[in-house]
């Protein structure tokens, strides 16, 4: 039996990147939207933005990487 080759094989190998970036990129801006409304509801400082703000990133970098890597 003669197996055929596979038409984008390359697109096949970078579809997990594909779907981790995107899924990074929504957490992120999920996670920044809830953060944000957190912030402004608790009325929290401005020394406080930077650390949610890397938090957000944070979980949105997480969430690409297991996504990536489970590809």
């Amino acid at each position: 039996m003669i197996k055929k080759k596979a038409k984008y094989p390359v697109l096949r190998k970078l579809k997990p990147f594909f779907k981790g970036t995107a899924a990074a990129l929504i957490v992120t801006a999920l996670m920044t939207m809830l953060f944000s409304l957190i912030i402004s509801s608790l009325g929290a400082n401005e020394g406080a933005y930077d650390g949610i703000s890397l938090a957000a990133v944070g979980i949105g970098c997480v969430a690409g990487g297991i996504l990536i890597g489970g590809g």
